[in-house]
């Protein structure tokens, strides 16, 4: 096969694989853009959220609701990964952030197949106790159900003295952050140093009456830290997703860009090598006519 058959063929090859990135670009940016809506309406949530609990935090006198009591040192770290690839290297950053800070005795719960897969390859499969995989696109809060459940209780009963998240913040389209979250125990501090003892509270409703709380400031924030560790979770898992939707845009955008450089550079080599065939043929004319 001549040389130049050989560059058609591969310009051909990159040609297609060009309009696969472009495509799978396209996808991701209306992805992207979804659990982008999706992430604004849940932090508006969380925030509102926070505030309720930082409103009942500091007027109250309970000292042990945001911790447990355990000797244990064990920790339990719920790592956010992505079930696909082709997205950079947002899992294997999110993935050696963990392993950063993770002990040998602590234990993992791994989401997406990605992050289940680089544990194994290095050696931590005996720390992973459950591995859970989710549609990014359907995903329910409800379906977080169990890891929240499991979380909690084995933090009340003292087989775990701290629960961390390890996600991938969202800073912006280009720049994404791998963060250790600490949810359990809360810290006081977290909150406020000044708190008012008051047995009962009055919150104002969405049409501004005054519903008044018969519990304790405290029994509340106890009935209230599993659903905010739930929601919590529920939030790093959309902007983990939306993170994975927007790297995976980048890098369809970048393979793209350099397939097109890539045929650009093949085109140059082809018409080179296609001037030089013509001109040694045109010399082998003259040559042969001279004769």
């Amino acid at each position: 096969m001549s040389s130049l058959s050989k560059i058609r063929k591969q310009i051909v090859s990159i040609k297609k694989t060009s309009k696969i990135t472009q495509a799978m670009k396209l996808v991701s940016t209306i992805k992207m853009q979804h659990q982008k809506n999706c992430f604004f309406d849940i932090t508006k949530f969380m925030d509102s959220l926070y505030n309720l609990l930082h409103d009942l935090a500091i007027r109250s006198k309970y000292e042990n609701i945001f911790s447990n009591e355990t000797s244990s040192n064990k920790k339990l770290y719920i790592l956010i990964t992505s079930s696909l690839g082709l997205c950079g290297s947002f899992n294997i950053n999110v993935c050696k952030h963990l392993l950063g800070v993770l002990n040998n005795d602590d234990d993992i719960y791994v989401i997406g197949t990605q992050g289940l897969s680089y544990l194994r390859n290095h050696g931590y499969i005996k720390q992973i106790k459950s591995t859970f995989v989710f549609d990014s696109l359907n995903l329910d809060y409800l379906d977080l159900f169990y890891i929240n459940q499991s979380a909690i209780d084995k933090f009340k009963n003292g087989v775990y003295s701290e629960i961390h998240i390890v996600y991938t913040k969202y800073v912006n389209s280009l720049n994404f952050v791998p963060v250790d979250l600490k949810v359990l125990p809360i810290k006081r501090s977290l909150f406020s140093e000044k708190y008012v003892d008051e047995s009962n509270i009055s919150v104002l409703n969405n049409k501004g009456k005054i519903i008044e709380l018969e519990s304790k400031r405290s029994e509340i924030i106890k009935s209230l830290i599993p659903f905010f560790f739930g929601s919590l979770l529920f939030s790093c898992m959309v902007e983990s997703q939306l993170c994975e939707h927007t790297s995976r845009r980048n890098a369809m955008e970048a393979a793209t860009d350099n397939a097109n450089e890539l045929i650009d550079k093949l085109k140059n080599t082809y018409n080179q090598e296609r001037q030089n065939k013509i001109t040694q043929e045109i010399t082998e004319i003259i040559a042969g006519a001279s004769e």
